[in-house]
């Protein structure tokens, strides 16, 4: 359909090529003596906005979608800051105001753990199949060879986790024979590793935030092959998935 098409195109790259291309403009017209560059300055946090807004747009899960929010919320923070409607910049805002983060990363944990506390399967009687792992202020490794791996949760503060699923199988989702598990992950200040088979489709959902998330994996045909599903957080830390 047209409109998917558009959507589809709608791209951060493409907002960040616009404004390349824009700025080269407004640069040239000020050697030809028209100088815009001074007004135009003031509204670059469009680019921000744009950029969340195509990140909304093409959200596929949450994360990516509240990802998206932030990046408009700084960026029509930062424009109303440039205009003079707002007293308040967004730096000396973010000083003093920091510890919201901390507080919305331990919201995002404990709303995690009591929903998964709720979807326990009563079959999992084997604790290899239910991973809970933490690492804080230090190192964990931990190799499952799980084999009916419905999940667990993964925790790394101030420290690093790597977690090895290379042996594990994944459990069978309920009343199909697709196999499936779904692993939370939150680190903040820290890392964690996962190391997946050959084979294994990653589906990523983790929403970083002044952090990253990387899927080092190698795409396969994602018809009827086991599939992991990462989701959570990374806070100022980082999440890598691997072979």
């Amino acid at each position: 359909m047209p409109r998917q098409h558009s959507c589809s195109s709608f791209t951060p790259q493409l907002v960040i090529g616009v404004a390349v291309i824009a700025a080269g403009v407004l640069f040239l017209l000020g050697n030809l003596g028209y100088d815009y560059v001074r007004t135009a300055a003031h509204y670059w946090p469009v680019v921000l906005i744009l950029i969340g807004a195509s990140k909304v747009m093409r959200a596929s899960h949450g994360g990516a979608a509240v990802g998206g929010g932030i990046w408009i919320l700084v960026g029509s923070w930062l424009l109303l800051t440039n205009l003079g409607l707002v007293s308040i910049g967004f730096w000396t805002a973010l000083k003093v105001y920091w510890p919201v983060i901390m507080v919305a990363a331990g919201l995002s944990i404990v709303l995690r753990a009591l929903r998964r506390g709720r979807g326990v399967r009563p079959e999992s009687v084997d604790p290899n199949d239910d991973l809970h792992t933490t690492a804080i202020l230090g190192a964990t490794k931990r190799t499952s060879s799980a084999t009916a791996l419905s999940g667990g949760e993964v925790t790394a503060v101030m420290g690093g986790v790597q977690l090895d699923l290379r042996r594990a199988t994944l459990a069978p989702l309920d009343g199909t024979t697709r196999r499936e598990a779904v692993l939370d992950v939150f680190a903040m200040w820290g890392g964690i590793e996962v190391f997946v088979p050959e084979g294994w489709v990653v589906d990523g959902r983790v929403f970083p935030l002044l952090g990253g998330f990387e899927d080092k994996t190698r795409p396969v045909p994602d018809d009827g092959a086991p599939r992991l599903v990462v989701r959570g957080m990374a806070v100022m830390g980082g999440v890598e998935v691997k072979h």
